[in-house]
């Protein structure tokens, strides 16, 4: 019969086996940190040596070094490794993943796939995407590749984890830009449309108000000046100031639909011959010009002459009170590009609102006592913009204004 041990015997026993616990749970942690280089183990055959130097300790730092996440598993899935980076993609500490299946820390959705992926995996390498489950309940979508590693009759199968939560969100992104710029695309074709549609239909109106109008202003010629003839000079401007609007806008609604021809201009004769124009059609004015021989651009014909003419206009618009109108064009260097700028020495305008000019917001101002639809500026700057360039103005109340722009 054995002999029953002593209390004392069991509890140095219990001792001993707690200590050597201790000890293979320090090992196991250096093992895992990369704190050792080697382990020897010794058994029937006597002590042998398990390293980790050499070759084998390279490919452990580099699997620790890696930017993906690195592990391996059994063929059924238990994790038997994985990197720190794979740690940190979960969240969770190694000792919380070693032991576990694969599987635990995938999304429902795609843990069924986990048997049919792992059993591709033990033939031919393989690649899936698949969602894991952070510590904190984040879902992590990745690109998962799986290749098996065969050691004498032992399989496991080693598998890189790539992180995708940057790379889809910017997807994503470029899919809502995508869909949002569909989106303004049909919205500006309605635009255009509309557009168009109130142009036809408001002409009509305007040209029976404007020959009943001069109709009435024939019949009350002969008559002294009275309120009828005062309110009829304003009706008669009035539908002027309309269906100048009508047609400027329709322009502008034009220009952002319009394919532009590229081809070189001299821009000099080009305002040489629009001011030529202006001085024969109100040869009453006097006004000296300055033109910069020799200026030209490449770009659409058709729509700088456009440009031209609303800016030369809109110069000699607000240089009509002044006794002897100055009109320049020029050109400088700024900022390493080409600028031309026309001058003039009219009315100006105060600096907080030169961004103004340019906006459909003054057509809300009341109307000055200048004539025009207020939309030139903008015309300018479509056309510009057209031309992947840029328009500005500086200016000085009662002092003129210049008005610069280049392209690309």
């Amino acid at each position: 019969m054995k002999k029953s041990k002593t209390l004392n015997q069991l509890q140095k026993e219990n001792e001993d086996l707690r200590i050597k616990c201790l000890e293979a749970e320090e090992v196991l942690r250096a093992i895992r940190e990369g704190a050792v280089d080697a382990i020897v183990v010794s058994g029937r055959e006597g002590e042998q040596v398990f390293t980790l130097s050499g070759e084998e300790l390279v490919y452990r730092r580099l699997v620790e070094s890696m930017g993906e996440g690195g592990l391996t598993t059994s063929p059924e899935g238990k994790i038997l490794f994985c990197n720190q980076q794979f740690s940190n993609i979960l969240g969770l500490p190694m000792e919380k993943i070693l032991g576990c299946r694969l599987e635990e820390f995938i999304k429902k959705p795609d843990r069924i796939k986990m048997p049919a992926f792992l059993a591709k995996a033990k033939t031919k390498p393989a690649k899936k995407r698949l969602v894991f489950l952070s510590a904190n309940g984040t879902s992590i979508p990745a690109r998962v590749s799986a290749n098996a590693l065969n050691f004498g009759d032992s399989i496991s199968i080693c598998f890189i984890v790539m992180d995708q939560t940057e790379l889809e969100a910017s997807k994503e992104a470029v899919q809502q830009i995508a869909e949002q710029r569909e989106a303004l695309a049909l919205v500006n074709k309605e635009l255009v449309e509309f557009s168009c549609s109130v142009y036809h239909y408001l002409r009509n109106p305007l040209n029976a108000i404007t020959v009943n109008a001069e109709v009435l202003s024939m019949e009350a010629e002969a008559k002294p000046e009275t309120n009828f003839q005062i309110a009829l000079t304003h009706i008669t401007q009035s539908v002027e100031r309309m269906a100048r609007a009508i047609i400027d806008l329709s322009t502008f609604s034009g220009i952002s639909r319009r394919n532009i021809h590229l081809s070189n201009i001299n821009l000099s004769a080009m305002v040489q011959g629009c001011l030529a124009g202006l001085k024969a059609s109100h040869p009453q004015r006097e006004a000296v010009t300055k033109i910069q021989a020799g200026l030209t651009v490449h770009a659409d014909p058709d729509l700088i002459r456009l440009l031209v003419e609303n800016l030369i206009h809109n110069a000699w618009k607000f240089t009509s009170q002044k006794k002897i109108a100055r009109i320049e064009l020029g050109a400088l260097d700024k900022d390493g590009k080409r600028c031309y700028f026309i001058r003039d020495n009219g009315v100006g305008f105060d600096m907080q609102e030169s961004d103004w000019l340019f906006t459909p917001d003054k057509l809300l101002r009341p109307a000055q006592k200048y004539k025009g639809s207020g939309i030139g500026l903008m015309i300018a700057k479509k056309i510009v913009e057209k031309h992947n360039g840029a328009i500005w103005a500086e200016g000085e109340k009662g002092k003129g204004a210049t008005f610069f722009f280049h392209f690309a």
